[in-house]
């Protein structure tokens, strides 16, 4: 979503991805079992140390982990905005039910049909009525679900709205470039240039470049580093544990070299 508003605003946007671009008819080509090397990190075992251990799904794939997620949405509580305004001082989140609004416009948001749910679902709400409860089957961002049950390797009848379905078509349409195939190590920035703190640079090795909206290839000189011109500023969308472990450090030297990402062998695009 930021990086469509950005780009629709006019600035020049460049997504960075470690993973690689999938299609829903790749979905449907492979056996689930055989996605999870490719649509996870550490093969889908990344794990969140506690009593007891838990298994953390993070999705590695342009989209993230909206491509092996469940699809449901939960909208922010208002007592949570109401604590980030009263008690942080948070203005951002001032009319923040209608951002929300628009987010479940884009990814077509609704209540899940009851004729797909499975056994378990069915189960739930059975129990629920005898106990007298409210329930109702989630919210969810599929519409026309089939219930094929290969949410988490991947839809493979395309009616989940990941991002890369709903979202990014958008964004590239704005102008927006994606960068696949390179994991962010750091964010350098300068403190003294004009402006404030910024990065200014993309470390990447990119031996080719792939349109991965049509899958039209064409040539590309393989930059060294790739330099996006007067880039003022880097968000990180990496979730809770990508995000917080890419680190953001000041690097007072001339060269003030801003970003370093990593490319595999053999893999990556570069549209600047």
């Amino acid at each position: 979503m930021a990086a469509r508003t950005l780009a629709r605003a006019g600035l020049r946007v460049v997504m960075v991805e470690e993973g690689e671009h999938h299609t829903t008819a790749s979905f449907g080509r492979r056996a689930p079992l055989d996605r999870f090397t490719d649509l996870y990190r550490d093969g889908g075992a990344t794990l969140a140390l506690g009593n007891p251990p838990l298994v953390l799904p993070v999705g590695r794939a342009v989209g993230g982990t909206t491509v092996v997620n469940s699809g449901t949405c939960y909208r922010t509580p208002d007592h949570v905005v109401t604590r980030w305004l009263s008690h942080h001082g948070f203005e951002v989140a001032e009319g923040f039910d209608a951002h929300l609004d628009e987010v479940e416009r884009t990814l077509r948001v609704a209540r899940q049909p009851v004729d797909v749910l499975g056994n378990n679902g069915l189960l739930a709400l059975a129990g629920a009525k005898e106990l007298g409860w409210a329930a109702a089957p989630l919210r969810r961002n599929a519409p026309g679900c089939r219930g094929s049950c290969q949410c988490v390797v991947g839809c493979p009848t395309g009616a989940k709205q990941s991002v890369q379905l709903s979202v990014l078509p958008d964004a590239c349409a704005a102008g927006t470039a994606i960068v696949t195939g390179a994991r962010v190590l750091r964010i350098l920035t300068d403190r003294d240039r004009p402006g404030g703190p910024g990065p200014q640079e993309w470390w990447s090795a990119v031996p080719t470049a792939v349109n991965w909206r049509s899958s039209a290839p064409w040539s590309w000189s393989p930059p060294a580093p790739c330099r996006p011109r007067n880039c003022c500023a880097a968000r990180v969308s990496a979730g809770t544990l990508g995000s917080a472990g890419t680190s953001a450090c000041t690097r007072p030297s001339v060269s003030r070299a801003a970003s370093a990402a990593r490319s595999p062998a053999g893999k990556g695009s570069c549209r600047v």
